[in-house]
């Protein structure tokens, strides 16, 4: 079964891709990330808001980036459903971050 991942990094130069969501349509896909869009706008307003120069424009492609990326459900499920699955740079096992082999 084809799925739609919506996909999101809050820093481009430092962190990597996490999935908002998982759709059985792009549509879907696109309305999460509209929707998570809006929620990070909200936010720049909240932070902004008593701010003497005023509320800067939101500027989501300075550092942020959102994506929409086809799957199959039995590949995310096999990523995801694995005890190894690294997630944000931590081992669930240990709660360190891995090391890298070469």
């Amino acid at each position: 079964m084809t799925v739609y991942e919506a996909l999101y990094n809050d820093c481009i130069h430092e962190s990597s891709f996490v999935t908002i969501s998982i759709h059985k349509t792009k549509e879907g896909a696109e309305k999460a990330i509209a929707f998570h869009k809006m929620e990070k706008i909200k936010e720049h307003q909240e932070i902004y808001k008593e701010d003497e120069d005023g509320i800067p424009e939101f500027n989501e492609g300075n550092m942020q980036q959102w994506s929409i990326i086809e799957n199959e459900l039995k590949t995310i499920l096999k990523k995801y459903l694995n005890p190894n699955f690294v997630s944000h740079g931590m081992d669930r096992q240990t709660n360190k971050s891995p090391t890298k082999s070469r």
